[in-house]
């Protein structure tokens, strides 16, 4: 029999019997509350409508140590209101709206957040080069991007380790 002991850090134990109320309210909770993972890198937000694009940065953020949370459009981030991310990667062109709302939406919580902001427009939103003068860490990444070009621009916040509770 398993218990929460065994289990370890890091898993969730629901245990039987259990209604359907109360599974779906601790899927709820776990995807509310994004983790930091062993590492200690932190959570990572995606917001990008393009699924298959989403998909390979999650991959790539997640063989960087991060735990990811993703958003398909502007009207999805809303609902992460006051969430604490470790680092985000916003599309300029939304299907819903602008990456650069998100960006000031989710710094109002934390002015400091590290941001890397994807655009295949030949001038990116002029609120990027304002970020970075106000010294908030801010990377433009050119679309389309490479592999490489995401590393790129990922190792280039120098992220410092979260650290984790014991």
């Amino acid at each position: 029999m398993l218990s929460r002991e065994r289990l370890g850090a890091g898993f969730h134990l629901l245990e039987k019997p259990y209604t359907r109320a109360q599974m779906v309210g601790r899927i709820r909770e776990i995807l509310d509350t994004p983790a930091r993972n062993a590492a200690g890198t932190g959570c990572a937000l995606i917001v990008e409508d393009e699924p298959l694009l989403r998909e390979i940065v999650a991959y790539v953020l997640k063989t960087h140590g991060f735990s990811v949370v993703e958003a398909g459009s502007l009207a999805q981030t809303k609902a992460l209101t006051g969430t604490q991310f470790d680092l985000a990667i916003v599309d300029q062109n939304l299907g819903d709206g602008f990456g650069a709302e998100v960006v000031k939406a989710l710094r109002e919580t934390a002015p400091g957040l590290p941001v890397i902001f994807a655009s295949g427009d030949s001038s990116p939103d002029p609120q990027v080069a304002e970020w970075q003068t106000q010294r908030a860490p801010t990377v433009a990444l050119r679309k389309p991007y490479t592999l490489a070009g995401l590393t790129e621009a990922i190792e280039s916040l120098q992220l410092e380790p979260v650290k984790v509770a014991p």
